[in-house]
């Protein structure tokens, strides 16, 4: 069983020859299986997976982990550009409107694509909205994550629309993706709204297996310094052999992790993670 996880874009780039955006998407490699984990906000992981010499044809399912445009706004462009229908992981409540107060004007920063998008394009949809939801037996989403951790309140300013009324954003469309392995569990997220211990608690209390590996945003940019405080005293004692972390975390919250917790290092576009069968780890 080996994993090959490459970042496709994200906020930073380790090479001139790729591009970068605010956004994120990985591709995972496994077996029978090629999952696209969320599309960035364009094409330009597209571009990018062209220039990395990986042909999306081979895609057969893609994951988004939340209906923000940063993580699911390159999805219309991607079916247009491919023959393939992968099958696509979403939940329940994905087609919730979101929107952002941005000095008392409420901005779209959805996905910009719509059931209809899917049916047009014959593709097959799945709504999760179970707690565990196994694609393989060793790969599974994870949703409807614990709150018990008060400090990790979801942003202010992220609203969803319904009815004509603007209400706080909870984020409970949100998903992430978990890849059993002989050494623990591997964790991709998108942005972690819900808290990124809150998430990482319920999945082991779900599963009773211990966290291998990180990788995706954990949204601590413009967070207060106690919850980043906080943040990194549950990674201590996780022991977390590898977290690659980027996007939403900040430069701030990355740079504080890398000096207190083992097992950093920042994950951008062009990364490379292989993991062999014996869980022996590379990054490229």
């Amino acid at each position: 069983m080996s994993i090959t996880i490459t970042m496709l874009v994200e906020n930073n780039t380790k090479s001139s020859n790729l591009q970068n955006e605010h956004g994120l998407s990985y591709l995972i490699q496994k077996e029978e299986k090629n999952i696209l984990f969320d599309t960035g906000q364009s094409d330009k992981f597209i571009n990018n997976a062209k220039k990395l010499g990986i042909n999306l044809e081979s895609v057969t399912d893609v994951l988004i982990s939340h209906s923000h445009y940063d993580h699911g706004k390159g999805f219309r462009p991607f079916i247009n550009n491919i023959n393939n229908k992968p099958n696509l992981y979403i939940s329940k409540y994905f087609f919730h409107e979101k929107y952002s107060l941005v000095e008392s004007e409420y901005m779209y920063k959805g996905v910009g694509f719509d059931k209809e998008f899917l049916e047009e394009n014959n593709i097959p949809s799945n709504y999760i909205e179970e707690d565990i939801y196994y694609i393989t037996k060793d790969v599974f989403i994870a949703t409807n994550f614990s709150r018990t951790n008060s400090f990790e309140t979801v942003n202010s300013k992220f609203y969803i629309k319904d009815n004509n009324y603007y209400i706080k954003d909870d984020f409970i469309d949100e998903i992430v993706l978990g890849i059993n392995t002989s050494k623990g569990l591997v964790i991709i997220v998108g942005c972690s709204h819900p808290g990124i211990i809150n998430i990482l608690e319920t999945i082991s209390n779900r599963t009773g297996k211990e966290i291998f590996m990180v990788l995706g945003g954990i949204h601590l940019v413009n967070s207060p310094q106690d919850r980043i405080n906080k943040t990194i005293d549950y990674l201590k004692k996780l022991n977390i052999k590898y977290l690659g972390l980027s996007h939403c975390t900040g430069e701030k919250a990355c740079n504080e992790i890398n000096n207190n917790v083992n097992g950093y290092f920042r994950s951008c576009t062009g990364t490379i993670i292989q993991i062999d069968e014996m869980c022996n780890v590379k990054i490229i």
